[in-house]
């Protein structure tokens, strides 16, 4: 909380005061950071979001790769911080575990906008694994890709795992 004070040039108190102990300040993140700002509009309700149901499949999967690319970009390494956190705090281990619920739940609503069709689990559960925020911190992180390039191989990747052709 010191170091959050000091880049912010307030005081400590003033950051408790604001956003709450350190698990309400992560948590505020979070919700700054999926979406980008501090709007109260949910994802779901974005044009950003809206976008993975406009066009053809190849303007639907890019949106997809430039929403994902653009949210774990702000999230990824928070959300690793969470994982490492969760465990030891049952506050942090409640709030990991709805955020597991609410991706799976943000992943069924996205590759049925993108398919144009309801999606299988099977699915779902394959695009989690294969496009979740580890695929992104591995591909951009270790290996140096641009979140263009993670973009792109996110639609490319959606479009083969949901078994889609251009229409």
């Amino acid at each position: 909380m010191k170091d959050i004070a000091a880049a912010a040039r307030v005081s400590v108190e003033t950051i408790y005061a604001s956003a709450g102990n350190k698990n309400a300040l992560l948590k505020l993140a979070f919700d700054v950071g999926v979406v980008g700002d501090d709007e109260p509009l949910p994802l779901i309700e974005r044009p950003e979001f809206a976008a993975l149901s406009e066009g053809g499949v190849t303007d639907r999967a890019g949106a997809l790769g430039r929403l994902l690319a653009g949210m774990y970009g702000r999230i990824g390494p928070l959300h690793r911080a969470l994982d490492h956190a969760a465990p030891g705090d049952p506050d942090l281990r409640a709030y990991a575990t709805r955020m597991r619920a609410d991706i799976h739940q943000s992943f069924i609503d996205g590759a049925t906008a993108v398919a144009g069709r309801e999606v299988s689990e099977y699915e779902v559960q394959t695009l989690v694994a294969c496009l979740g925020n580890e695929a992104f911190l591995l591909l951009t992180g270790e290996y140096g890709w641009t979140e263009e390039k993670y973009a792109t191989w996110v639609a490319q990747t959606a479009v083969r795992l949901l078994g889609l052709r251009e229409e």
